[in-house]
Order: C-alpha cells, then sequence, then structure tokens
C-alpha cells in the first residue's frame, strides 16, 4: 500500500517514520502483556509456570507477525524464504547465522515462525536494564551472561571459569521446556572495513568466536546434537534498519542447512569449552568455510535475482506464490 511512496526520496522518508512508529508500538503492546502474564508467576498454583511460559511464546510469535505482515503488504518488502526448513515444536535446536544487518534478526525470525520455536539469543547482563525490554527478555527466558576477556581473566584469575558457570545457570530453563538458542557467530556485523581489519580468510564472513557455542554444549551436554545453519543475504551490499523501514529493501533470502555434531563430539567425556577445545575449534573454522563458499553462491543468486528484467520485488512475490 505504501509501495509507491517508497520511490520518492523524500516520502520514503515519512513512511520510515510511520514505520518506525509502528514497529516501537507493536513492541510496547506485547511486552506489556508479557509483563502482566508474569505476574501470574507469583501465585502459588502449579500450573502457572507452564502457561505463562506458553502465552509468552504466543506473544513473541505474534509480535513477529506483525512485524511480517506490516513488511511485506504496506512495504513490499520480500523474504525469499527456504521452504525446505522442517517444522518442529518438540526438540530444541542450536542455530547460528552470519550477521550482515540489523534487518537480519527480522527476517531471521520471518522464517523460524510457525516452523521452529522462536529463539532465545545470549544477552550482555547490563542490557537487562533497559526500560521493559529487559525485564520482558528475562520473563522470556533470554540467558543474560556477562563475559569475560582474557585481560580481566589475567589480571583477575578467580575469573576464570565464571563464563562457564554463568551460562551453565542461564541455560537451566533449557532443560525444562524446549527451546531454541541462536548465536550470530561473528560476534558483530559484516562490513569491508572490519573484514579487512581482521584480515579474513573468508570471502563473506568475518572470523567466527565460537567460544559461545563451546560453552552452551559444555553447559548442556547431550542437549543438542545437531547445528541449524542459516545463510542470510541480500542483493544490495548495504542493507540498514532504515532501508528495510523506508521498503528500500527489495528482497532477502534465507538458506538453512542441517549441520550434525561429529560424533565424538556427543560423548559425555567431550569438552568443547575445556581440554577438547582446540579439536572443537579446528572442526567449527572447517564449517565455516564450506558456510562461506555457499554463502558466496547464494549472494550471486540473489545479485542475479535482483537484476532480472522483471524486477527483484515482483521475481521474489513469484517465487513466494509458487512456494
Amino acid at each position: 500500500m505504501l509501495q509507491s511512496l517508497c520511490r520518492s526520496p523524500l516520502l520514503c522518508h515519512l513512511v520510515g517514520v510511520l514505520s518506525f512508529t509502528v514497529i516501537a508500538l507493536n513492541v510496547m503492546l506485547w511486552v506489556s502483556l508479557i509483563h502482566i502474564l508474569a505476574l501470574l508467576l507469583l501465585l502459588p498454583f502449579s500450573w502457572a509456570n507452564q502457561f505463562v511460559e506458553t502465552q509468552v511464546n504466543r506473544c513473541f510469535s505474534a509480535w513477529v507477525s506483525t512485524n511480517e505482515w506490516w513488511f511485506r503488504h504496506m512495504l513490499g518488502v520480500c523474504w525469499d524464504l527456504d521452504p525446505q526448513l522442517q517444522s518442529d515444536f518438540q526438540q530444541s535446536h542450536l542455530l547460528i547465522a552470519n550477521h550482515r544487518s540489523w534487518v537480519d534478526v527480522f527476517l531471521l525470525l520471518a522464517q523460524l515462525n510457525g516452523r521452529l520455536r522462536l529463539p532465545r539469543v545470549f544477552m550482555k547482563s547490563s542490557l537487562r536494564w533497559l526500560p521493559l525490554i529487559g525485564s520482558a527478555t528475562y520473563i522470556m527466558g533470554f540467558p543474560q551472561v556477562k563475559r569475560y576477556s582474557k585481560e580481566q581473566i589475567a589480571n583477575k584469575p578467580h575469573l576464570a571459569g565464571k563464563d562457564l558457570h554463568t551460562t551453565r545457570k542461564a541455560c537451566e530453563r533449557f532443560k525444562r521446556y524446549p527451546n531454541n538458542l541462536l548465536s550470530f557467530v561473528e560476534g558483530t556485523r559484516f562490513t569491508a572495513k572490519k573484514h579487512q581489519h581482521q584480515q579474513s580468510p573468508y570471502q563473506t564472513l568475518l572470523k567466527p568466536r565460537s567460544g559461545g557455542i563451546a560453552y552452551v554444549l559444555e553447559a548442556l551436554p547431550g542437549h543438542f546434537d545437531h547445528l541449524v545453519d542459516f545463510n542470510l543475504s541480500y542483493p544490495q551490499e548495504n542493507c540498514s534498519f532504515w532501508d528495510l523501514l523506508t521498503g528500500q529493501l527489495t528482497c532477502a533470502t534465507v538458506r538453512a542447512t542441517k549441520v550434525p555434531f561429529p560424533a565424538t563430539f556427543l560423548q559425555s567425556d567431550f569438552h568443547p569449552a575445556g581440554k577438547d577445545k582446540a579439536a572443537f575449534f579446528t572442526w567449527f573454522n572447517q564449517y565455516w568455510t564450506e558456510k562461506d563458499q555457499r554463502l558466496l553462491a547464494q549472494q550471486q543468486e540473489a545479485c542475479l535475482l535482483e537484476s532480472s528484467q522483471n524486477g527483484a520485488i515482483n521475481e521474489c512475490h513469484d517465487q513466494n506464490a509458487e512456494k
């Protein structure tokens, strides 16, 4: 409905302000409801925890669905989602993805909504003080941990091992309910400047920071037997959150890959964050090379799609209609 306005350099900014307002109000609506539901946890009823868990997940899904409706129907944004991702709400999954833009979060949640449980993401403990958002994510079970650098541990040796302790404590909830954990393994958004600064050996990715994955496997032994890896790509080189809000994002593509862990990683005496971390990092870096090659091919395909004579948006909508 607003697609025609997005073509105007002036009016597209008004569309962006309207989109931001809608997204903000949508957040406030569902966050407020989550806080109301959390009051039930104060009641001495055995069913309260499970009921709140279920309803909070429904609020999360409704927030995602509302955002997706706005992007698709009001702004004409196209999500080229992976139809091969199988629906599974009974098991917990460890999810990873590359990170190019703040748009990644909305794109990935659109892919997962209705197919897998919407994921929890590790958050810095300092973010718990964000008004409403911090407390809402705490209620929803987002693990909030504090990481220590090598320099901090060197200066204060008693901090050694505390990362693993806090990760285990944060993951206790995942032993009670099936849940998915998501990690953007690069640790930051990809830019050409960061890629050059790191001297990354990968063409489309930054160097992985897989220590968080190792800590999760150590904290929840036997809980995960595979990764679900998502390749996120865009036809334009730079894609900001403002591009999404103003309808300048033409198309975005998601492709999922299930990656089984080697059998040795599943043994009870394997410690990916401890004595066996070298083996784990070697395996993960090898996989990261494979991911880089797949993502490069995917990005080339996305560029061809955008430059097709029918236009990227129409082309994407035709593909989704066929699915």
